[in-house]
């Protein structure tokens, strides 16, 4: 699940769902400005991780000198997220602002296919899409 801002709204009710049935497979990807002015969810989301049902990665723009966004922690999540989608047929869900996030994190993906051997990546995202594996639910 990839989930900036108020992308994150979309997965709370998922990821409690999923947790109910002690599903502990959930992994997130959540963005915002900065950590303590806008983790929406942050201690329902820790509450989980403490738990182990949750995988959580936090990219927080505007605390450092260089600007971090959750694409940048798909690709440093490479192996872990390609493991997900070729040995378990993960389904990835990208959810928030429409505005470039969406092509971003779907370029994120595509390089960390690209990264794992998959000659013609983007046709395999695009599979992806076509089966249901990758979904976007983006506004503006």
């Amino acid at each position: 699940m990839v989930g900036p801002g108020t992308g994150i709204a979309a997965f709370m009710a998922f990821i409690d769902d999923r947790v109910s049935r002690n599903i502990s497979a959930n992994y997130l990807f959540f963005g915002c400005r900065n950590e303590h002015g806008d983790f929406l969810h942050q201690e329902q989301l820790q509450k989980w991780v403490s738990c182990d049902k949750l995988q959580l990665f936090c990219a927080f723009s505007r605390d450092q000198e260089n600007t971090i966004y959750v694409q940048q922690r798909v690709r440093e999540q490479g192996d872990l997220l390609w493991s997900l989608i070729s040995e378990q047929d993960a389904i990835v869900y990208v959810s928030g602002n429409a505005n470039r996030m969406p092509d971003d994190v779907r370029q994120a993906f595509t390089d960390v296919i690209a990264d794992h051997g998959v000659d013609d990546a983007a046709a395999y995202v695009q599979a992806m899409v076509k089966t249901g594996r990758y979904q976007e639910e983006c506004w503006y």
